[in-house]
């Protein structure tokens, strides 16, 4: 008794077209006739909510694993904005430079070093799939 939303990731997650003036900018800076273009989604969430425990993709569990099962306000307080907040409390509901400071130092310094973290994250996983479906034959 109740109801299911059955749809794809993408019904609610849908891209804008990249312009030719766009396209061509990202095949100059990437020497590519045809550029890898990252896309992200922004979601929101209370500060209350903890990281799941396990194997996690996310920056700050790969490169302080001590995080997982911790609120996402526990980990900005304890190890930076890996979470930043969308408004602080801080000087009169402006993101404070402090953070702003913060987040451009972890994009720089500490998120390059999650990288060869999660490739072995995606090597075990694929190992594994590829050794089950090994075994299922």
């Amino acid at each position: 008794k109740g109801d299911v939303l059955f749809h794809t990731r993408w019904l609610f997650h849908r891209s804008i077209p990249m312009t030719e003036e766009g396209l061509q900018h990202f095949r100059e800076v990437q020497g590519k006739e045809n550029p890898v273009l990252k896309r992200y989604t922004i979601r929101y969430e209370l500060g209350s909510a903890r990281l799941l425990q396990g194997v996690s993709m996310e920056n700050c569990a790969l490169l302080y694993p001590e995080t997982q099962g911790r609120s996402l306000d526990e980990i900005a307080a304890k190890n930076g904005p890996f979470f930043p907040l969308c408004w602080s409390a801080e000087d009169n509901d402006e993101i404070s430079e402090n953070q702003v400071s913060r987040m451009r130092e972890l994009v720089v310094s500490e998120f390059p070093l999650a990288e060869p973290k999660r490739q072995e994250v995606r090597a075990s996983i694929m190992a594994a799939i590829m050794q089950a479906k090994a075994a299922a034959k």
